[in-house]
């Protein structure tokens, strides 16, 4: 389900939320969890992650990667020093969604 996920970072939530789902369905079975069972409390009994977590991980993991391969088309673009204006408006390489959701406070 992690397959790709660094391009997934832009899709529709209602999309990431099908995946969400899916990994949640899985957790039940796996522990005979009830269906109103909290999902934060089956993710910690098996020890899983969330989605979006490993998510936002993978995506951080794959900018670094490609901020480093000097080879990559893309390594001139990280290195260029990008501007926000006051607003704090996201740089212009990226899209918006894409910056929101990786960030890490």
């Amino acid at each position: 389900m992690e397959y790709g996920s660094s391009s997934w970072t832009t899709a529709a939530k209602t999309n990431t939320q099908k995946l969400d789902k899916v990994q949640n369905m899985g957790l039940r079975i796996t522990l005979g969890a009830m269906k109103s069972s909290p999902i934060i409390e089956m993710e910690k009994t098996a020890d899983i992650e969330p989605l979006e977590l490993r998510r936002k991980f993978k995506t951080l993991t794959q900018f670094e990667k490609l901020k480093r391969l000097k080879e990559h088309p893309l390594h001139t673009k990280f290195q260029e020093k990008t501007k926000t204006d006051l607003q704090g408006k996201v740089p212009t390489i990226w899209p918006e969604n894409f910056i929101c959701n990786i960030q890490t406070s």
